[in-house]
């Protein structure tokens, strides 16, 4: 619920209130050594101006032809990269959802993303954490109980591993026109006939079979937005009551055309980032995520991502 925290954050982040402590003696010593070379700085900042730009072309999307080469590389620069080359990733915000049963409910969420294997999205409320992602080849998605005489249970199908890597890909590229490495992405020009929503798209395909057409703005480059089709129960248009619906009153899972949108572009610590992310099927907002702070290449470690600690 708002105003809820997340009870995990990312380290290395202090509070606002927090002093600087002063360098110790020891700290401090590397300045007065004559062994320390004084062109040591130079070298520090000429190596971590490299580190960018070679993440940058690890983390691209391979051009199918020309046109989609063009395309990305006009999307990058919009985006700041090379530049700005995701790392890591640490989002904040809120996401209200539309369940099976029951009202539309908003909650906390935290995002976490270490390139180039570790994604996690914390859903939080007073009763309970529900954990999504992978860790490589771990699935971390559970769900942990907060109040006392709450039960609550979730189940995942055999497939929700490859699920949770095909939604990571499906952010990755919304947020940067981006992929990790151990999920590379193509993007080619798409086939005659298809609509671009008046703007720029280019047909994407990936491992398992990964599909997804992304939509850019015509005159800023800027990813607008991600349509695929999936498997999915979709929400009744009467909110079913918790507690009162009978067996069988859900609707069966079915094939849908799936729309994310990244609207409100803007700077948050250096990094152009979308701050609403919609998710919508047939007219129904599946997910309505608000982004309230960002932090790109945060020291995130894979501690942060022990869902059990």
């Amino acid at each position: 619920m708002p105003g809820t925290a997340v009870r995990q954050s990312v380290k290395g982040i202090p509070p606002s209130t927090q002093q600087t402590a002063p360098m110790t003696a020891h700290q401090t010593s590397w300045r007065r050594c004559p062994a320390v070379p004084r062109y040591l700085g130079i070298v520090l900042i000429l190596f971590f101006s490299l580190i960018d730009p070679v993440l940058a072309q690890r983390t691209a999307v391979k051009a199918g032809d020309q046109n989609a080469a063009d395309l990305l590389r006009a999307t990058a620069k919009a985006l700041g990269r090379p530049a700005v080359a995701p790392r890591s990733l640490a989002l904040f915000g809120q996401i209200t959802t539309t369940p099976l049963v029951g009202m539309p409910q908003s909650r906390n969420l935290e995002i976490r993303i270490l390139l180039p294997d570790k994604y996690l999205r914390i859903v939080q409320d007073d009763t309970t954490i529900e954990y999504s992602g992978f860790a490589s080849d771990v699935l971390l998605n559970h769900l942990e109980v907060l109040a006392p005489n709450t039960h609550a249970a979730a189940s995942y199908p055999p497939n929700q591993l490859a699920t949770e890597h095909a939604r990571f890909a499906r952010l990755l590229l919304g947020l940067f026109a981006a992929a990790s490495p151990t999920f590379p992405l193509t993007a080619s020009s798409p086939r005659p006939g298809t609509e671009c929503m008046g703007s720029a798209c280019l047909e994407v395909t990936g491992p398992d079979g990964f599909s997804c057409t992304i939509e850019m703005a015509a005159d800023s480059h800027l990813p607008l937005c991600i349509r695929y089709e999936a498997t999915v129960r979709m929400p009744p248009a009467t909110p079913v009551v918790p507690g009162t619906s009978g067996q069988g009153t859900l609707p069966p899972p079915e094939r849908a055309a799936i729309a994310i949108t990244f609207e409100k572009w803007q700077r948050d610590n250096g990094a152009l980032l979308p701050h609403r992310i919609l998710t919508k099927a047939r007219g129904t907002v599946l997910e309505d995520i608000t982004i309230s702070r960002a932090l790109l290449n945060p020291r995130l470690t894979a501690r942060d991502f022990d869902t059990h600690k």
